[in-house]
């Protein structure tokens, strides 16, 4: 997936794997925790037991007028703080991201689809760039 921000200055294109691999960067600290997963989050508990959410990945990458607009869906263990685990991985996105490849962002999500214990609870909690910039509480 090719990635393409124009403006009046110019443009700008990106192969979408740089994304991916600053996601799984954000991600690899809270690796065994929280997990990339469907934006439904209707994983299976045979899923869930196995670790296996390799199949079950689902992000949203798009650009915007004002920039790089990403969602993730994620599952995390029961005991993760959902706000630390939220914030630390939106922040180091955006920061690989002004840093790495120096594009706007338009904001960047985290939707919690689950939390994973014995089984899976159905949570839709989300948590953004913008909130955290303004320095609001998440809307959960």
């Amino acid at each position: 997936m090719i990635i393409r921000l124009t403006n009046e200055q110019g443009a700008i294109s990106f192969n979408g794997i740089l994304i991916d691999q600053i996601i799984a960067g954000a991600m690899k600290p809270w690796s065994g925790r929280v997990f990339l997963a469907q934006y439904r989050g209707r994983q299976s508990d045979k899923a869930v037991r196995s670790g296996s959410f390799e199949s079950l990945d689902h992000r949203i990458v798009k650009t915007t007028e004002r920039g790089v607009f990403i969602r993730l869906y994620v599952m995390m263990r029961f005991g993760t703080s959902i706000s630390a685990a939220s914030r630390d991985i939106i922040e180091k996105i955006a920061s690989d991201i002004r840093s790495c490849l120096d594009v706007p962002i338009d904001d960047i999500e985290v939707v919690v689809t689950g939390l994973i214990s014995a089984k899976v609870a159905p949570r839709s909690i989300s948590v953004s760039l913008s909130e955290l910039e303004r320095g609001q509480r998440p809307s959960w």
